[in-house]
């Protein structure tokens, strides 16, 4: 018996490049919407100047940034807090950031990192009500930002 082989037909290699272009829109939507929430948290404020600014390192564990405006106006993610909202709400941070371990359960430090930028001409009273409410939810890892510039 002997096998005859036919001409190979032309492999046809089309590429499906829809799925492709999904997942590069998406990944373009993932983008715009990461960016968009970063500058949530970072506002236009005036710094205070102050020589021995160091630069921020990166912390691990939860973190919060704090932005004080010119009035007085207490922002976090681009929402207003009065300073009893601030101190509820960092009592729930608090909490789920977790707390080192300490002999005394009840007042043991949380892990939770607190930066405040604090607007230049803003009163210190404001910052004082910031650092007040840190320290009643047991919030030390605290820093205000400022610029050398």
């Amino acid at each position: 018996m002997k096998l005859t082989r036919r001409p190979a037909e032309e492999a046809r290699t089309d590429l499906n490049m829809t799925p492709m272009i999904d997942i590069v829109f998406l990944l373009i939507i993932f983008f715009l919407v990461v960016s968009e929430l970063s500058t949530l948290q970072l506002e236009e404020i005036t710094l205070p100047r102050a020589d021995e600014a160091e630069p921020i390192g990166h912390e691990h564990g939860d973190h919060v940034l704090v932005n004080v405006r010119e009035d007085g106006t207490i922002r976090i993610g681009g929402r207003s807090h009065s300073r009893e909202q601030l101190t509820d709400w960092l009592a729930v941070e608090s909490d789920a950031a977790g707390h080192e371990a300490s002999a005394d359960a009840t007042h043991a430090p949380s892990k939770l990192h607190v930066t405040i930028r604090a607007h230049a001409d803003t009163e210190f009273e404001n910052v004082q009500a910031i650092l007040g409410a840190c320290s009643e939810n047991g919030v030390y890892r605290m820093r205000v930002m400022a610029t050398r510039e």
